[in-house]
């Protein structure tokens, strides 16, 4: 069914969402594939030596099964995909984007609880402005929430003594100033309150109502947690009026996507 709601909207607002092509036009992606490709053309031989001895060695346990082509063929079936999975994970500590992946990753999945968490409006995803782009953006009856997610596996017990942490806290603060210049017309005086969302298995659990330099600092990751913090205060506008700042919103990153698309086919076509 999730296809189903992308293509057809999610919440009252049935704001669709594009997985394939935000996450093409993604700048964290298109940094990741351009990595890859660059490790891939300076590595080829090194694979291609890596899969003639795997196949050298699948070749060797299929000879005593010879009598037997159905467990020939379930021996070289699993080898086949034993090869694909080491080269997949092999790929990805080489070109050194596995923990770039899971944190893009991270971001998906909690959009994804935020899009089905009750009382929520509607959200909005991948919002790309000039030289900063917005995970999330959720019209919620209580105002509009900006979210930065954040994931990382560098160890932490304590908030204040995050590594990145001023840095976050300024791309959150400029994220809701972006957001707030761009629906001022049609959000006057609703509040844009931002978020700065830390998941990780090492990062620090903040309590409630934790804020640093006007963001608010989350570890909430399911809906229920959302439904709890995004129904905070009084409601401060009704679904039209949200449905306004929804369109505005959803123009500039359809505008965005087709923009970025057309220069990844462009570079992908100079490439060729």
């Amino acid at each position: 069914m999730r296809w189903w709601r992308d293509r057809y909207g999610h919440g009252p607002l049935a704001i669709p969402h594009d997985r394939r092509a935000l996450q093409r036009i993604h700048p964290i992606a298109r940094q990741l594939r351009a990595r890859r490709s660059a490790m891939l053309r300076r590595r080829w031989k090194d694979f291609a030596v890596l899969a003639g001895v795997f196949l050298l060695i699948c070749a060797c346990m299929a000879l005593p099964s010879a009598t037997s082509p159905l467990w020939r063929g379930y021996l070289l079936g699993f080898c086949a995909g034993l090869m694909a999975a080491l080269v997949s994970v092999l790929v990805l500590l080489l070109d050194g984007s596995l923990l770039r992946r899971i944190g893009r990753s991270v971001e998906s999945d909690i959009g994804d609880e935020l899009r089905r968490a009750p009382g929520v409006y509607g959200v909005v995803s991948t919002v790309l402005f000039d030289g900063c782009d917005v995970d999330h953006v959720v019209l919620a009856p209580s105002g509009i929430w900006v979210l930065e997610v954040k994931w990382s596996m560098t160890p932490a017990d304590d908030l204040d003594r995050l590594w990145g942490l001023t840095g976050h806290l300024e791309q959150t603060r400029q994220a809701a100033r972006k957001v707030s210049g761009l629906v001022r017309s049609s959000a006057r005086d609703i509040p844009v309150r931002p978020v700065l969302v830390l998941s990780g298995p090492c990062m620090p659990v903040v309590g409630p109502g934790t804020v640093r330099e006007g963001v608010r600092v989350v570890n909430t990751t399911s809906r229920r947690g959302w439904q709890a913090l995004l129904a905070e205060g009084e409601a401060v506008w009704t679904l039209s009026q949200a449905r306004q700042a929804a369109g505005v919103l959803v123009r500039l990153r359809d505008t965005r996507v087709a923009f970025e698309g057309q220069r990844v086919r462009t570079a992908a076509v100079g490439r060729s």
